[in-house]
């Protein structure tokens, strides 16, 4: 197993690393002629994480094959939190050292760090694939917007989108939030509706909106899509290409 990559901007890596601990504590990346990629259930199964970032968004990619190699999450971000701004990052895998090698480097130091990996057997998990009733693609500003408003009410949110208009609710029973996008609002990139059953309706816990959030880091921009009672997807492009896709399954009483 042999693997070396490098990234100039390792803000760049501590940022998608958070953004996966949104899901998951420990997750198996699988390294090959694509690039890097992850897929990974939380605990409960109720969501998912998709990780992808081809070999050409590295400033260096060099790999022996396929591998998967699993990493303590927590950890790595840790490690990843002690990088400045002028850092770039050196993650190797040697062959059968067992462990991760991170190297943190600027102008005037360098900083090296060891982490064991781990053997996460199993599948990961597979990609989403069904066809969605509705799909917009906003600011990252908006949804941290949206999630912000939600929260003034109760901890789920019921989601409705017409050909014109998307309104987000949440309530208790002392207090109802309510939050409407019109489709030519300024910070709306794309508005699609692909039925004619309307509105698209499904509700959803707010904890795994808010946990989504640690992407806005690395993107200005986000795709939603969902159909009526059926998962949500959200998907922020990696700068360089690639993305982080969550998926969040409905809660099913309104």
């Amino acid at each position: 197993m042999f693997l070396d990559v490098t990234l100039n901007d390792a803000k760049l890596m501590r940022n998608i690393i958070e953004a996966l601990t949104a899901i998951v504590d420990e997750a198996k990346f699988h390294a090959g002629d694509f690039g890097w990629e992850v897929l990974a259930m939380d605990p409960s199964r109720s969501a998912m994480v998709d990780f992808a970032m081809p070999r050409d968004a590295f400033d260096n990619f060099e790999n022996d094959g396929e591998l998967n190699f699993g990493v303590n999450l927590r950890e790595l971000m840790d490690v990843l939190k002690l990088a400045g701004g002028e850092d770039s990052l050196r993650m190797r895998i040697e062959p059968d050292s067992g462990r991760l090698s991170i190297e943190l480097k600027d102008s005037s130091s360098r900083k090296e760090f060891k982490l064991s990996l781990l053997d996460l057997g199993g599948e990961g998990g597979k990609r989403l694939k069904i066809p969605f009733e509705f799909k917009m693609e906003i600011s990252s500003s908006l949804y941290s917007d949206i999630v912000k408003t939600a929260e003034a009410g109760g901890e789920q949110v019921v989601i409705e989108a017409t050909d014109e208009l998307v309104t987000i609710k949440s309530s208790t029973p002392s207090r109802e939030v309510k939050f409407e996008i019109p489709k030519d609002s300024p910070e709306v990139m794309e508005f699609k509706v692909d039925t004619t059953e309307l509105p698209v309706r499904a509700s959803y816990s707010l904890k795994y909106l808010r946990d989504f959030q640690k992407a806005t880091k690395i993107s200005d921009l986000v795709s939603l899509e969902f159909s009526t009672d059926k998962p949500m997807k959200l998907t922020f492009p990696i700068p360089g290409g690639g993305h982080i896709a969550y998926a969040v399954a409905p809660r099913l009483e309104y």
